[in-house]
């Protein structure tokens, strides 16, 4: 399967109640699913919902909204994000999205490759992890602060 964009919606009212990118949809519903059963922390009203389903014996319909590159990931994930955004029901823990808008994390993390810099480097000078370094580039925006972000930016831009 390729990479996709996917909704979690509600087996009842079909209301979308999440949006989320995978390599791998056909493990990615039953990865949210373990996750809810096992306390994954991450994003609690998302588990906690899907817990609520799981409980009343229903799951939550995993709907495959487009297919795309993985380099595309991100920019498709955003579009949908704002789509969704308006219904007040999304659970994404994205934080402060529109923040984010003017930071090019493609443009980042090419700029990193061509002059060789490191993501732990990278991490190290910032003070904070390889991992937030890399999920952040990865387009979960969460993983670091606006002001880290920004920071980031200017540290690769100025070299």
């Amino acid at each position: 399967m390729n990479p996709c964009i996917y909704s979690l919606s509600c087996p009842i009212s079909r209301s979308v109640y999440y949006i989320g990118r995978t390599t791998r949809p056909d493990q990615r519903l039953k990865q949210h699913i373990r996750h809810s059963r096992y306390g994954y922390n991450r994003n609690k009203k998302l588990y906690s919902w899907i817990s609520d389903l799981l409980m009343n014996n229903l799951a939550p319909v995993f709907s495959i909204l487009i297919e795309c590159n993985s380099h595309k990931l991100s920019k498709h994930e955003q579009h949908f994000l704002s789509l969704y955004k308006e219904s007040g029901l999304l659970l994404n823990i994205e934080q402060l999205g529109t923040q984010y808008l003017n930071i090019d994390t493609t443009k980042i993390k090419a700029d990193m490759k061509a002059k060789k810099i490191k993501q732990h480097e990278a991490a190290f000078l910032l003070g904070v992890s390889r991992g937030a370094i890399s999920g952040f580039l990865n387009g979960r925006h969460y993983f670091l602060s606006v002001e880290t972000a920004k920071r980031l930016q200017e540290y690769v831009f100025s070299i």
